[in-house]
């Protein structure tokens, strides 16, 4: 098990000097965490930075100056939190064509007359929008849906929470997204039945991530006290997620539970609802989803069973209802219309609201029709060729 980011919350501003700073700070602070962690023997990728919803204080900020800003910092990557009106949904195809290091979110609103439904209309205006990215800029974009959590460590769902005093707005948030699927894969192994893997998981997993809690935490008040700078921890976000590497997949592990039945057989929902269930009782300071990620294009057992036509995305729908996290890294034909798009938004939309759960969208628009393998000649080795899914299998 690895850390896949630090991810730093700070707050935008219309003051672009202040945002610099902040931008700097937030940059060095999760810096510092990176290396105390490596330092202890914990491989970590990446320092992340996300901010509080765009609409706030996009306005005032040149996009050409903060791509210069982020070049020039060395970041990795930086999601500017969520569209949460109409008017904001015009920013996101600006954001993806100034830096690639930029993602952000839509957030899906409730029906005006039925709480636990999506509202349609928006999300065709939200579909429109994605019916104009390519597949790297569909990667950097999402869609989330229900009772979203603020401080997510992942991208590009990752928002920060909106400050309620001007002292919070100074504020770093720090939150942790690991990369998990070698341990899941381990449990699984010598599991029978999904009970013993219920409490296998938690019992590989929580000793690792109670490390790096307690490495976060005392290197938060050993470096930003003295640099005056004020941050909080948020916690980790377990969630089961395959290795950029290829090395471990969440596929696999499920379908080692599965006595290697694939993926989508009989069994399927006990086994992620399981997984699930024992990321949440972990006993580390949590945040984000917590739950089972299945993401098409990054998995290499999942990509298999799309390519062999066993894994559709009527059963990602299903495992969608006890996984929380939801559809990620869809391949699909860059030739559908945005009603068509709007469909598959509109069908999370309702599961999340309906069970009252946060799950996203991410839909990768590749040229190419259904059942056509695809795979960008520029795309990174972490994006596996893959069948072009049909939305209505």
């Amino acid at each position: 098990m690895k850390v896949r980011a630090v991810t730093v919350g700070l707050c935008g501003s219309e003051d672009w000097e202040l945002f610099r700073q902040r931008l700097r700070d937030a940059n060095w602070t999760g810096t510092r965490i990176k290396a105390a962690l490596e330092d202890h023997g914990i491989p970590t990728d990446f320092v992340r930075l996300v901010t509080d919803p765009f609409g706030r204080w996009v306005q005032g900020i040149d996009l050409e100056s903060l791509a210069r800003e982020l070049d020039e910092l060395d970041v990795h990557a930086i999601s500017l939190g969520r569209a949460m009106s109409d008017e904001d949904l015009k920013w996101i195809p600006r954001f993806m064509e100034v830096s690639p290091k930029i993602s952000c979110t839509a957030h899906l609103r409730q029906s005006p007359v039925h709480e636990q439904l999506p509202d349609e209309d928006h999300a065709l205006k939200i579909s429109e929008v994605l019916s104009t990215l390519d597949w790297r800029q569909g990667f950097n974009f999402c869609v989330s849906c229900g009772a979203m959590p603020d401080n997510i460590p992942f991208l590009p769902v990752a928002s920060r929470e909106v400050p309620t005093s001007s002292s919070q707005e100074s504020a770093f948030m720090i939150s942790i997204a690991t990369e998990n699927s070698d341990v899941l894969e381990q449990a699984a192994e010598i599991s029978t039945g999904t009970s013993e893997l219920h409490s296998n998981v938690k019992k590989l997993l929580e000793p690792p991530l109670m490390k790096i809690e307690e490495i976060a935490v005392e290197t938060l008040k050993t470096w930003s006290e003295p640099r005056n700078l004020v941050a909080t921890y948020c916690g980790i976000d377990p969630s089961a997620n395959p290795s950029l590497d290829g090395t471990s997949s969440i596929g696999k592990a499920i379908e080692c539970s599965l006595q290697n039945q694939p993926l989508g057989s009989v069994g399927s929902i006990s086994v992620v609802a399981a997984i699930s269930s024992a990321l949440r009782t972990l006993n580390v300071k949590k945040v984000g989803y917590a739950g089972v990620m299945l993401p098409v294009l990054e998995d290499l057992s999942l990509s298999k069973r799309v390519n062999e036509g066993s894994l559709g995305l009527s059963s990602l729908l299903q495992l969608s209802a006890v996984c929380g996290v939801g559809l990620d890294t869809i391949p699909i034909s860059h030739s559908l219309t945005a009603e068509e798009i709007a469909k598959v938004v509109v069908d999370v939309g309702a599961l999340a609201m309906r069970w009252d759960k946060p799950l996203s969208v991410r839909l990768l628009r590749l040229q190419g029709e259904q059942g056509e393998i695809a795979h960008p000649k520029d795309a990174p080795s972490f994006l596996h060729p893959t069948a072009i899914m049909d939305i209505n299998s």
